[in-house]
């Protein structure tokens, strides 16, 4: 019974805070509000947290360091104070969400980890996961905030928009994926992002160098403008010659990593149909990559092992690969709207805590704690794509990609949990167990921030030039 009380207690929490973001705008100049919205979202971090110490841990250390997580969201507004920092902190607040969520899934989860940087670093023979996490959000949280207010993430956008060009990120971009896809075949790896243990380097690659490289690309060309009044036989060059620049990113890939080459080319096809307003360019290019990964799995035997024997045809390799969609089909069937209760769940899943992480949200925290998570990632987008501000120039392209890498990210996991399309292994943000996924994303929606607060006053400035 406890159990369900505390269940319905965190979601109702959760619940609010997402309303709040929605409604209000949470700045130091709304202090008040501010501080109300971070004690109801330590007071729903910290209830469940204590009844699951009590349920499935009982190691006082463990508890003492998954609490430091609300002294450091208080140190991160203390820094935003100290910088006097007066843009709106709703996607640094939703980000802090993100992770509360993490953590308690992590921790109710009881997992350990035997290697990886953390383990290396300690000396200990195995960590556990929600504390591994819990240094990476510490870190990733409190640096972000201190790059953002501090102005070091806008001098550095500064520079790349001023001192680089579409050629270098281009060509640094397929540097490194090529230098990891030979390193993986010579090592062994199966993919490039194994060989660095906690560390993925195609996270980086995906969510900076990638975008960058598009927008730098499409403020040059005026795409953004150009398309809507081109000759269709214009429009059908320029798009074709973007899609070749692109295919570059997805070739090396492709060959180890379906996941990150379906994002990427469905981030190039949004961000695309959005900027010169071309809509027929999205389902055309959504059907192509349905043809594209049919077609990659009747050549690469990885990727036929996912789409027929772990998607399409599980039911008939239950020995097999359809081993764990089948125990994260049916802990999601014997779960509700409001779930079994925290603790109360049996998400025995290979890889609970990364690819599966939704099903063990969803299992113990119901339709509703699933609900909470997809609407935080939808309202990723409302600050960015509802801003009057927007001007197809370098920081207002750049704005658009960003949380497109984020949201398009959560679109395959979310997706590949429920079984409505093939599980890319691609992790949900901010809440799967990893430690670049968790960097990269708050680097991300730091850099929204600033761009964010940044181009109204830019926009100003080129008003009265």
């Amino acid at each position: 019974m406890i159990n369900k009380v505390v269940t319905a207690w965190t979601l109702t929490v959760f619940m609010g805070i997402l309303y709040v973001l929605y409604r209000d705008r949470l700045s130091l100049e709304n202090e008040s509000a501010l501080k109300k919205t971070i004690y109801w979202l330590c007071s729903g971090y910290l209830i469940p947290l204590f009844l699951i110490y009590a349920d499935k841990d009982g190691n006082p250390v463990n508890l003492f360091m998954l609490m430091l997580f609300c002294p450091a969201v208080w140190v991160c507004m203390e820094i935003f104070k100290k910088f006097n920092y007066r843009g709106s902190l709703n996607l640094f607040i939703l980000a802090a969400l993100f992770s509360a969520i993490s953590i308690l899934v992590l921790f109710r989860l009881h997992l350990f980890l035997d290697r990886g940087i953390l383990v290396r670093v300690t000396g200990s023979e195995k960590i556990l996961i929600a504390v591994s996490q819990l240094i990476f959000i510490l870190t990733s949280m409190m640096g972000t905030a201190f790059l953002m207010a501090s102005g070091i993430i806008s001098r550095f956008i500064t520079i790349i928009e001023e001192k680089t060009d579409t050629f270098f990120w281009g060509i640094g971009s397929l540097s490194i994926l090529g230098t990891l896809f030979i390193v993986a075949k010579v090592s062994g790896a199966r993919s490039p992002s194994l060989l660095a243990g906690s560390l993925q380097p195609t996270e980086l690659i995906y969510k900076f160098f990638f975008i960058l490289f598009l927008a730098k690309y499409l403020s040059r060309k005026s795409i953004a403008i150009g398309l809507s009044s081109y000759p269709m036989r214009d429009k059908i060059k320029e798009v074709l010659l973007l899609f070749l620049l692109t295919c570059m990113f997805f070739l090396i890939p492709m060959l180890t990593e379906m996941g990150t080459t379906l994002l990427l080319f469905l981030v190039f096809l949004v961000m695309i149909s959005l900027l010169s307003r071309q809509w027929y360019i999205l389902p055309l290019g959504i059907i192509s990559v349905v043809i594209a990964v049919f077609g990659a799995a009747l050549f690469i035997s990885r990727i036929k092992e996912r789409v027929f024997n772990a998607w399409i045809g599980w039911d008939q390799h239950l020995k097999g690969a359809g081993m764990q969609p089948f125990k994260a089909y049916s802990a999601l069937h014997g779960s509700d709207i409001f779930g079994v209760g925290i603790g109360r769940g049996y998400p025995y899943l290979p890889k609970a805590s990364s690819d599966y992480v939704l099903v063990g949200i969803g299992e113990e925290w119901g339709i509703v704690g699933m609900v909470i998570v997809i609407a935080g990632f939808i309202f990723l987008l409302k600050d960015a794509y509802l801003s009057r501000d927007f001007k197809p120039d370098f920081g207002g392209i750049l704005l658009l990609g960003l949380p497109l890498t984020i949201v398009i990210q959560a679109f395959f996991a979310i997706n590949g949990n429920l079984g409505l399309f093939v599980m890319s292994g691609v992790p949900l943000p901010f809440i799967s167990q990893g430690g670049t996924v968790c960097i990269t994303s708050f680097l991300t929606i730091g850099t929204m921030m600033v761009l964010l607060n940044d181009l109204p006053q830019k926009n100003e400035v080129q008003k009265h030039a």
